[in-house]
C-alpha cells in the first residue's frame, strides 16, 4: 500500500451561524503563510458587517504546540464554566487559536504528490 503525505491547506470553524477560515496561500520560493478571514468581523451602525482579512504568523506554531499546550485549554474550560465570554479573559491571537481548536469543523488536505495547476 502506497502512502501519501496529505498537507493542511485550510480550516473552515463554525461557533453557532458564525463562520471564519484559516487558509494557507503559497508565496514565491515554495514558502506560504495562513491567512484569517472572517466575514462578520465588524459592524457599521449595526447594519452592515465589515469583513476582515488578516495575517497568522504563528499559525504553523500552534499546530506544532497544541499537544503540548494543555493549560490554554483547560483555562477556556474553566472559563466557560463560570458563563464568562471569552473575549473578556484572551487577546485577539489567543481567540483565533480558540476559533482554530475549538470551531473547527472542516478540515482540508491536498496531496503533496500530486500537481494540481
Amino acid at each position: 500500500m502506497n502512502k501519501h503525505k496529505l498537507n493542511l491547506f485550510a480550516v473552515l470553524c463554525i461557533e453557532t451561524s458564525h463562520y471564519v477560515a484559516f487558509v494557507k496561500c503559497k508565496q514565491q520560493n515554495q514558502r506560504h503563510e495562513w491567512l484569517f478571514f472572517d466575514s462578520m468581523s465588524d459592524r457599521i451602525h449595526n447594519e452592515k458587517n465589515i469583513p476582515l482579512v488578516d495575517r497568522v504568523p504563528d499559525f504553523d506554531r500552534w499546530i506544532d504546540d497544541a499537544e503540548q499546550d494543555k493549560y490554554f485549554f483547560q483555562d477556556l474550560d474553566r472559563i466557560r464554566s463560570q458563563a464568562r465570554p471569552s473575549s473578556q479573559k484572551f487577546d485577539e491571537n489567543a481567540m483565533r487559536q480558540l476559533r482554530l481548536f475549538r470551531d473547527g469543523a472542516f478540515f482540508f488536505y491536498e496531496n503533496s504528490s500530486v500537481n494540481y495547476q
